[in-house]
């Protein structure tokens, strides 16, 4: 009886330990505030699934062994979930937003490639840009969460490519080959290779 007991005081005692680890480093309503803090969407999954569990598991414990604490469990676990599906409706609509940009530039700047020098399967680009770049709006971006396609070095050429339709080939420059740093974007032919310079 008492090892049961002891037992199930120690699963109660992960399980708070466990919610309160998510509480602080997770995406949450609770750690808005702290956006650079947040980690990879990527690394994030287990939360749709560790999050129910962990508050069904307290809040029965809080039901059994303090019944006067029910009604103010049922309230807060119901704020809790609100705040998170306006939290993720939010996060979504943000992405939404960033890719629809990403979208209208990438027409934008296939264009200015076209009239410069045309788009053909095999045809080198290359884009030099940062995190300040045209593209990239102003919302939560930590890692690769929201960032612009044009924001990492990987993927504005895959971007193009899936625009066009075109077998566009990736191609690294150094960020000395733009002469100057452009308000939006410049197309420049530096031999074989088309090199587009963002900010």
């Amino acid at each position: 009886m008492y090892a049961d007991f002891q037992k199930e005081l120690l699963l109660f005692f992960f399980a708070l330990l466990s919610l309160a680890a998510c509480l602080a480093f997770a995406e949450n309503p609770f750690n808005l505030p702290f956006d650079l803090f947040w980690p990879s969407p990527r690394s994030l999954t287990c939360n749709s699934f560790l999050y129910p569990v962990l508050l069904i598991f307290v809040v029965q414990k809080i039901f059994s062994y303090h019944a006067q604490f029910q009604k103010a469990a049922f309230y807060l676990g119901a704020v809790f979930l609100l705040l998170s599906v306006n939290n993720q409706a939010g996060l979504f609509m943000e992405r939404r937003e960033q890719t629809q940009r990403d979208i209208e530039i990438g027409n934008a700047v296939l264009s200015d490639i076209k009239n410069t020098a045309g788009i053909y399967n095999g045809e080198k680009i290359s884009v030099v840009s940062s995190w300040r770049n045209i593209a990239q709006l102003n919302t939560i971006a930590v890692m690769d969460y929201a960032s612009s396609a044009f924001t990492t070095a990987w993927s504005p050429v895959p971007l193009l490519r899936k625009l066009s339709g075109a077998d566009l080939r990736s191609v690294s420059m150094p960020a000395s080959v733009c002469p100057r740093e452009p308000e939006r974007w410049d197309v420049l032919k530096i031999n074989d290779v088309v090199v587009v310079c963002m900010k």
